[in-house]
């Protein structure tokens, strides 16, 4: 006999937990652009809206380019995001014949499977068509097509981008002439501006023409051949310098086929580097915004024989992880031959993993690692200040102590017994001094074992123990960060008011 009872649920997979192919089964191929990235993709969120940004505007796409925001999400129980739209920013301005337009609505979701984030749902406009049957009846049918643009795309063309801010530009080539004088000097742009205007209200000009976006556009986001300059570009720049004087470079591309990781070797290094042979010292700070790629600047710093910065070399990486890092130092390391007597950076744990793999490998073995004092200043403060809130005299003693013991230099004071005047006698004291100021709290615990972490490091920043060795008078990785903003001057890469 056959049972009529109802058929046990299946139960659909959650969230989060279904396959790529699960994922993707709803996915509409035909609404899909060519080549835009699908996934997996074992990323967090932010990594992937780069990925996508990465094939929107750097790409060459039908119509122009275009950047991404993230839009609406879904969490899992635990707090997760396991679904995310992202749509795009562009919009409330002017479209191509200068109507007004809200914002766009193109916009695509990813899904996180169980292999990585994947395409499921490429969203779509869609109009009522009006055709007749063979009798002559009217009928309506819907017309599915990819969500479109509502306002102009970027171009890469410094004119455009400025018009659609509104600005009618400059048209007298005198003044145009002035203010690329003062680009090629270096300038800032406040600087440049600041000119302009004055020059344009003493000619009788309507000064409202431009304005601050308007001249960084025209001279600092440079002309359309260096703003339409991709990375393929300088790929090709640095193949024909190594063929032309043997300057090296190395590049590392990604599983989707994108740069993530470039280094190369600048002209006049090697002779600079050869000079103090195995003595060098070398700064390596990490910084952002020199470039539309989103690409990470590290410069290798050094110090010349007549004592001023020289950049040895430069990589320019996706991330600043242990991974990316370690891929630099090894490209300089292969590229310079001998090894630095010193490296100067941050206390970036990531980085400080990297060095250390390379001392394990013997590319460096010898070299001494040193932290920059003045990041630590920061760090003490941002991590120590918060807790005296309400006590300056306790910060003060505590921070006059902490330098104090920083800046010893007696090399006696170098001994590990727990002796008066040793390290650990003094690190004692300074959290003794610490403890003894600030309420218990868990915040204070968690501070305090923040504190003693950074003592001991010591042997890296403490003047005892860095002093006797040829640092060139460095201290801090300042001369690499001096040589940054010369750097984003020249790069031009985002406004500074």
């Amino acid at each position: 006999m056959r049972s009529c009872g109802k058929a046990p649920a299946v139960s659909k997979p959650l969230l989060g937990q279904r396959t790529a192919k699960e994922a993707m089964r709803e996915l509409d191929e035909n609404l899909v652009l060519p080549g835009f990235p699908r996934g997996p993709f074992n990323v967090g969120v932010k990594e992937l809206q780069n990925i996508i940004n990465k094939f929107t505007f750097t790409t060459a796409c039908p119509g122009g380019g275009f950047k991404v925001n993230r839009h609406r999400s879904v969490d899992d129980k635990e707090g997760k995001v396991v679904k995310q739209a992202f749509r795009c920013n562009g919009g409330c301005g002017k479209n191509d014949k200068n109507e007004a337009v809200g914002v766009c609505t193109w916009e695509v979701t990813f899904e996180l499977s169980t292999a990585g984030w994947v395409l499921t749902r490429w969203h779509e406009d869609s109009v009522l068509d009006e055709r007749r049957d063979a009798d002559g009846n009217t009928y309506h049918v819907k017309v599915r097509f990819p969500s479109q643009h509502r306002h102009v795309l970027l171009h890469h063309n410094v004119e455009l981008r400025a018009q659609h801010g509104g600005r009618t530009g400059i048209h007298d080539q005198s003044l145009l002439d002035i203010a690329q004088e003062m680009v090629d000097a270096h300038q800032p742009c406040k600087n440049t501006h600041r000119v302009l205007l004055s020059a344009m209200a003493k000619r009788g000009m309507d000064t409202t023409a431009i304005n601050y976006d308007w001249t960084w556009r025209k001279f600092y986001t440079a002309s359309a051949a260096i703003a339409a300059f991709d990375v393929s570009d300088m790929v090709d720049l640095l193949k024909a310098r190594k063929e032309a004087i043997g300057l090296n470079y190395e590049v590392h591309v990604d599983n989707q086929g994108f740069v993530d990781a470039l280094f190369w070797e600048n002209e006049g290094a090697m002779e600079e580097w050869s000079i103090a042979s195995t003595e060098n010292v070398i700064l390596f700070d990490p910084t952002h915004g020199t470039n539309r790629h989103n690409l990470k600047l590290c410069c290798f710093v050094g110090v010349s024989q007549s004592g001023h910065n020289t950049i040895l070399a430069c990589v320019m990486i996706e991330k600043e992880s242990c991974w990316f890092f370690e891929w630099s130092l090894r490209c300089f390391a292969l590229t310079f031959r001998l090894p630095p007597a010193l490296i100067f950076t941050d206390r970036d744990e990531e980085l400080a993993t990297a060095i250390q793999k390379l001392i394990n490998s013997g590319l460096w073995p010898d070299i001494k690692h040193l932290l920059c004092v003045f990041h630590i200043s920061v760090n003490l403060f941002t991590h120590l200040h918060p807790l005296f809130t309400g006590n300056p005299a306790g910060w003060r003693e505590f921070h006059d102590l902490f330098w104090r013991v920083v800046k010893a230099t007696d090399l006696s004071r170098t001994v590990k017994q727990g002796v008066e005047g040793s390290w650990e006698y003094d690190v004692t004291n300074l959290v003794d001094l610490l403890e003894k100021h600030i309420a218990r709290s868990d915040k204070r615990n968690h501070e305090v074992e923040w504190f003693q972490a950074l003592m001991q490091e010591g042997s890296k920043f403490a003047a005892r123990f860095t002093w006797a060795l040829g640092s060139c008078g460095i201290h801090s990785t300042q001369r690499a960060e001096s040589n940054q903003s010369k750097v984003k001057v020249c790069c031009c890469s985002a406004p500074t008011p």
